[in-house]
């Protein structure tokens, strides 16, 4: 999937930590609260990366998407996911079920947009958690972020 195509493309809000660990390939599950409908397998999730930096980040392909009991998720994820127990706890803290979404060929981008540049082109709002990505601005960030390190 070269092509940057609307329909199979997410914006995840990751705080900045959590990037540098999927740059860095220790962390190859995203965790969420939530399942996302139309994420599957070839999704496209690109990284918005939260305050202090506020850009977009890079990206990655969903490799795969499980729902399951939060025990019963922590053993399957506890080595992938990039959390102590105790953060993992907390994050699902009142929650039955838990979302892994399971990432692979992550990619840093090198010029990576900033918060005010795609504002100013596209009337971006970062995302809370996640959301689908327009057509303009999957049109825009294929432009402005191709070169990926």
């Amino acid at each position: 999937m070269n092509k940057l195509d609307s329909s199979r493309s997410a914006i995840f809000s990751i705080k900045p930590k959590f990037i540098s660990l999927i740059f860095s390939g220790l962390k190859t599950v995203e965790l969420r609260r939530t399942k996302p409908l139309r994420i599957r397998k070839g999704t496209r999730i690109f990284f918005w990366e939260t305050s202090p930096s506020k850009q977009l980040a890079g990206f990655a392909h969903v490799e795969a998407i499980i729902s399951a009991p939060v025990e019963k998720l922590w053993t399957i994820v506890s080595e992938h996911a990039g959390v102590t127990r105790e953060e993992f706890d907390a994050y699902f803290e009142g929650s039955d079920l838990g979302v892994a979404v399971f990432l692979s060929d992550a990619t840093e981008f090198r010029k990576k947009p900033q918060l005010s540049v795609l504002r100013k082109h596209l009337g971006f709002m970062p995302p809370q958690s996640f959301r689908y990505v327009s057509a303009s601005e999957s049109r825009y960030i294929g432009r402005r972020a191709s070169s990926a390190a």
